[in-house]
């Protein structure tokens, strides 16, 4: 326990320090401490995740019981440990009688003479009723408190959807996540993969117009730790990559770019359409995660997929046109954000996406055949993201038309945009995504 809550106050540090991702500070820390225990690792980072999703309420306690003083006024590693110590007595099964032992590990962790200001605190923490400090807010920070979001995010969600439909989507629950896989017929017989599975006791289910893909209702086991993930029989798209591939209807012999492909996950999906006759280039700045998908191509034994690190938005270093670019941009992530902590980032990040999004499309028009497609998708819920650069496309491109997405697991777009998809996290338990397929108007016949 002593290692986990080491790492995860000084991962969290990192995060408020540098801005670091999550998994880049828990990786940094572990490093630099010497932990390189896989489950302390993975129980640190659970640990910081948890704590961060509900960090506006989880703040909203430390700052009533730190009143007057500030918790500015202690150092990172004390803000971190009040936020650890504030999760794991308020919104865990530990509950308060975890408080003793838990300042005592703080204590031994920062040193007793660091810890010692916030002693009272810690006491007056596990004396705070949360519902009482709802009171006296107005019902945009109500909901934003008890759902574990930005006030910003909630009021946007009202106006998007509803107030009922938006508090369905807010109040969304992890643990009914759907998790799906991909079996890899390049390595094995469809047939034979299930059987091996069924053997192994993986429970799964094909789900309907994606092909070679299934949704798992039963596992032993995380699917990573099975033979066949590890010797690529199988892998694990998301849904709405699987959803994104397919609307770009691609068949044998095509011609593919993944645009943005550290942030889809579509090359090895969409390489499975291919056969050999065809062939996938996957398309993103140089970094640490284009080398993870190289690993990846390389275990599902996909020598038609070529891995090229250049600046996504510029004049790609690849000779020819493609038949089906898929454009998948970085964005806010709200669709994740009723699963993860890039919510507190805050409403400003959305230009600067905007604006990269933009440029990633739009350079990719240069790059299609004549009869060519193009599939424009986010992990996003933002109108602006979305059907505004849709729409300001369609102004700039007017040879351009929206053309169907299929199959219709979703709702349609916004803005008068029914062909495009828009899915929901409260609707089927998977991130908010949204998708669109572009195609010259002369050639809209599918």
């Amino acid at each position: 326990m002593s290692a986990v809550w080491t790492i995860a106050i000084e991962a969290l540090s990192w995060m408020e320090l540098e801005g670091t991702s999550l998994a880049a500070a828990v990786t940094r820390t572990s490093s630099q401490l010497g932990i390189h225990d896989h489950r302390q690792v993975a129980a640190a980072r659970h640990l910081v995740r948890e704590c961060l999703r509900r960090r506006n309420f989880i703040d909203a306690i430390i700052a009533h019981a730190l009143a007057p003083e500030a918790p500015t006024a202690f150092s990172l590693g004390v803000q971190a440990f009040l936020r650890l110590y504030t999760y794991e007595t308020t919104f865990t099964a530990a509950g308060r009688a975890a408080g003793v032992p838990l300042a005592a590990l703080g204590r031994r962790i920062l040193g007793w003479k660091t810890v010692r200001p916030v002693e009272e605190a810690l006491g007056r923490i596990l004396a705070v009723n949360p519902l009482a400090l709802l009171n006296d807010r107005d019902e945009i920070e109500r909901i934003s408190l008890r759902t574990f979001h930005p006030p910003w995010f909630t009021r946007y969600c009202i106006r998007l959807l509803g107030r009922r439909d938006a508090l369905q989507l807010l109040t969304t629950r992890e643990d009914g996540a759907h998790s799906i896989l991909c079996v890899n017929p390049f390595q094995a017989g469809e047939a034979a993969v299930l059987s091996t599975l069924a053997a192994q006791g993986v429970n799964v289910e094909p789900v309907a117009a994606l092909p070679y893909v299934y949704r798992l209702m039963e596992t032993p086991v995380p699917l990573t730790r099975l033979p066949a993930f590890r010797d690529g029989t199988i892998f694990l798209p998301t849904l709405a990559a699987c959803l994104a591939v397919v609307a770009g209807k691609p068949t044998a012999g095509d011609r593919i770019l993944d645009v943005g492909a550290t942030h889809s996950g579509k090359a090895a999906y969409a390489a499975l359409f291919l056969q050999e006759s065809g062939r996938v280039i996957a398309v993103d700045y140089p970094s640490r995660r284009m080398m993870r998908l190289q690993a990846q191509l390389r275990r599902l034994g996909l020598p038609h997929v070529t891995v090229v690190a250049a600046d996504p938005a510029s004049t790609l270093p690849v000779a020819g046109t493609a038949d089906v670019i898929y454009v998948s941009p970085p964005s806010s992530g709200s669709g994740a954000f009723w699963r993860t902590a890039a919510k507190w980032r805050g409403s400003a990040v959305v230009t600067p996406m905007r604006e990269r999004q933009w440029r990633l499309l739009t350079a990719s028009v240069k790059s299609l055949s004549p009869r060519g497609r193009i599939v424009y998708s986010t992990s996003s819920i933002l109108v602006e993201e979305n059907e505004l650069i849709i729409e300001r496309f369609i102004q700039e491109h007017p040879d351009f038309l929206l053309a169907d997405v299929t199959p219709r697991l979703g709702r349609p777009g916004l803005r008068g945009q029914g062909e495009a998809l828009r899915i929901y996290p409260h609707q089927h338990h998977v991130d908010g995504t949204f998708i669109a397929c572009l195609v010259r108007g002369a050639e809209v016949d599918f």
